[in-house]
């Protein structure tokens, strides 16, 4: 791992809430963790983008009706060297209502227990929700993911998931995952997942498939050895659990 230049994300999909509510929890949540917030960055309703410090927005809020704030879509809140270059933004958390995802990313040149910092937030954000599940990864600036040779990995596949007019069927599709990563959200559906050959519940009791840690109201932490990535993965993607991936088909357009 670039230490310098990269990034660690914990990504989370299917997570709902109202706007205001998680500013209020993201600014102590950071704050309490001794990583204070500075800025923010958002999109009017997908129509115009706003970058500002966290003072100011803050003294604004008054002055917006609920729907408005309601309507700030891709909301950024970060500590960063620059406003406007992403590329300098050292931490913080991103929330897209529309799309249900939630993003919490920390650089990786910062002197921390990046993976404990994102669990202790990953728990403290989903302690009254469940999600429908998520992983860890790890980018450089320049966006180029660290290649962990995925079995049948196909970004455009992920892509199509990801779509407007595919969200309902992503999030009614449970259970599945992206992909299986070095550290994995699950929920209760995919831990329970069973056919007639196969649970998996059963199956990660052995150790060599993984560690699993409850978290929240229905979620799971699970964490495979890097070593068995490959095999995992094509173990469940031939269960036909897996969605960033060639070869499968689950309505998309």
């Amino acid at each position: 791992m670039d230490t310098e230049n990269g990034r660690i994300y914990c990504n989370i999909y299917g997570y709902c809430g109202s706007v205001a509510e998680w500013i209020k929890k993201s600014v102590e949540l950071f704050s309490n963790n001794g990583f204070p917030l500075k800025s923010v960055s958002y999109d009017v309703n997908y129509q115009k983008l706003e970058r500002k410090s966290l003072n100011k927005f803050q003294s604004e809020i008054t002055e917006m009706n609920e729907e408005s704030l309601e309507n700030l879509f891709s909301f950024t809140i970060f500590k960063g060297r620059s406003m406007k270059v992403p590329s300098s933004w050292e931490y913080g958390v991103r929330f897209d209502k529309p799309s249900r995802e939630l993003q919490i990313f920390f650089n990786t040149s910062l002197e921390m227990n990046h993976t404990q910092t994102l669990v202790n937030l990953l728990k403290a954000y989903i302690d009254d929700k469940i999600i429908n599940f998520g992983y860890f990864s790890y980018d450089t600036i320049w966006s180029k993911g660290e290649s962990l040779d995925l079995y049948m990995e196909d970004n455009h596949s992920w892509w199509l998931a990801l779509n407007p007019r595919n969200r309902d069927i992503l999030y009614n599709s449970s259970p599945k995952l992206r992909h299986i990563y070095p550290i994995n959200i699950i929920n209760r559906e995919f831990l329970e997942y069973e056919n007639a050959t196969f649970s998996f519940k059963d199956w990660v009791k052995n150790p060599e498939h993984g560690a699993l840690e409850e978290i929240g109201q229905g979620n799971w932490l699970w964490t495979v050895p890097g070593e068995r990535l490959h095999e995992i993965g094509k173990l469940i993607y031939d269960k036909k659990l897996l969605i960033g991936v060639k070869g499968q088909s689950f309505g998309f357009v």
